[in-house]
This record gives C-alpha cells, structure tokens and sequence, in this order.
C-alpha cells in the first residue's frame, strides 16, 4: 500500500477555506473527525491530521453543493 500525505488541521482548513479560514472552521473539522464524516487520524488526544483524498472528497462535495 502506498503512503498518504497527511495534512495537518492548520494545511486542511488552507486547503478547504483558503487563506481566510477561522478558527471556527478548525472546529468544524474536528467535529466531523469525531461524528465519523471525515476520515482523520487524532493523536496524543488533540492533535488531528487528515488524509489527502479525505480534503480532495471534501473539496469535490463543495464544489458540486452537495
């Protein structure tokens, strides 16, 4: 299996809301980590990284309203 670029809460937020992301939006992102609609991985308890394809989904589902 080929490794994954991880993204950190900081690189996911640049990615999904551009330069102006607030921290409300890192709040987001850590709530859909915990309900289960967003693939992420949380270690030592609050530091969060997300995997490349899980910003790509996310990014394509914005794109189309969904």
């Amino acid at each position: 299996m080929a490794s994954q670029r991880l993204f950190t809460l900081k690189e996911a937020c640049h990615e999904l809301f551009g330069d102006g992301y607030t921290d409300c939006n890192r709040r987001r992102i850590k709530r859909w980590i915990k309900n289960g609609m967003f693939a992420g991985v949380i270690v030592d308890g609050n530091r969060h990284y997300i995997p490349k394809n899980e910003i790509i989904k996310m990014g394509e589902a914005n794109e189309t309203g969904s």
